[in-house]
């Protein structure tokens, strides 16, 4: 450090010695013979709040730029089917979507398919660029009831009822 960054230093600390009163010190004498600024703590916080609000603010970086990005995906889900829609305990039940790929390359998506909010099987389609592929899980059931069928933000349902009465 240079000789005057030593006295610069040793002067602050004689100035915060002098003056032990509840705040923070912004500054203290320098070589040039300016006053340095002494601020009490709310006066600091108030400050780095309006710089905060500035940078959040329209203004400044604006809320977004605090953000990442979002992720678009170019793949799109769609044309959700429950084939049937009724059944008897344990009929299968096909479940299909549509895998679009809107890329300029071909990709491969992931699709899980959950059945009553419980993951029951996963999948993956590989999709050429600008094409749709069409993926199916086969389900079956023995308990009765309806059943709410989840697959990658798209949802539907099934039921499961009684067998016929034979006479």
């Amino acid at each position: 450090m240079r000789n005057k960054d030593v006295q610069a230093g040793k002067e602050l600390r004689l100035f915060q010695r002098q003056h032990n009163q509840e705040g923070f010190v912004l500054g203290n004498k320098d070589t040039d013979g300016k006053m340095w600024v002494r601020a009490l703590r709310l006066v600091g916080i108030v400050a780095v709040l309006v710089f905060l609000g500035y940078l959040i603010g329209s203004n400044g970086l604006g809320a977004d730029a605090l953000l990442p990005a979002p992720v678009v995906s170019p793949f799109v889900v769609s044309n959700l089917s429950i084939q049937p829609a009724e059944v008897r305990p344990d009929e299968p039940i096909t479940i299909a979507v549509s895998v679009a790929n809107t890329h300029h390359t071909w990709g491969i998506y992931s699709l899980v398919l959950k059945v009553n909010g419980a993951r029951e099987a996963q999948k993956q389609a590989t999709v050429d660029a600008g094409s749709t592929q069409d993926v199916s899980f086969d389900v079956t059931r023995k308990e009765l009831g309806r059943y709410t069928v989840f697959i990658n933000g798209l949802s539907g349902s099934f039921t499961v009822v009684a067998p016929a009465t034979v006479y």
